[in-house]
């Protein structure tokens, strides 16, 4: 495996994010799509993913074999960056509501999939006609793998505590529900344990980005 380690003074690391800000601006002025002060708000955004840590990932395989990626990746984090909602469609053809804001909506947006190797497993074990359980279900992202998985003779319970996020569990299951490669989806608006009762579900400051 290779490694490398980026040491960079703090005055290097300050001109860094200078040129690159004002790179960023360059770049979306290309794309004409909204005033120049909302195009240096986003591309102080975009600054974010290019601090010296994480430009040790332009090493990677992805970004070395095709270099356009980089671009690629500047322009969809300006994009999503700008708003709070989106329809994104998924690899399986389910469409989903998303807020791109979120840790889960902007991985969805900016990879098209959230956690790939849980996506693959859960895609590989999953089969037709078997009952699936997603307990936590939040927007509905493993249901709607589970949900085209299982197929039309299967069904899927989803699991969300918080009627907030179940609202948005509830809309992306309507849309689901009309798609005849999909098993019955039976979402409940509570949380499973080992005895029956109430309990008082609390949120913190982390819940507005990452619900």
């Amino acid at each position: 495996m290779l490694t490398a380690t980026l040491i960079m003074a703090d005055d290097e690391s300050r001109d860094l994010q200078s040129s690159t800000t004002r790179f960023c601006v360059s770049f979306l002025d290309c794309s004409g799509s909204c005033p120049r002060h909302q195009r240096s708000a986003a591309a102080s955004c975009v600054f974010a993913m290019l601090t010296p840590k994480s430009l040790l990932r332009l090493a990677t395989p992805p970004y070395l074999f095709q270099p356009l990626q980089i671009l690629r990746r500047l322009r969809l984090e300006y994009f999503w960056r700008s708003r709070n909602e989106a329809l994104v469609l998924l690899p399986w053809a389910l469409p989903i509501n998303i807020n791109p804001q979120e840790a889960v909506g902007h991985e969805i947006a900016a990879q098209g999939v959230y956690e790939r190797e849980v996506t693959e497993t859960l895609w590989r074990l999953t089969d037709p006609g078997d009952l699936a359980i997603d307990v936590g279900a939040n927007i509905g992202y493993t249901t709607s793998i589970l949900g085209v998985r299982v197929g039309p003779k299967g069904r899927v319970y989803s699991f969300e505590p918080h009627p907030q996020v179940f609202q948005s569990l509830s809309e992306n299951v309507a849309r689901w529900k009309r798609d005849a490669r999909c098993g019955v989806f039976i979402p409940q608006q509570s949380a499973l344990g080992k005895e029956s009762g109430s309990a008082l579900l609390r949120t913190d400051d982390w819940f507005k980005t990452n619900r």
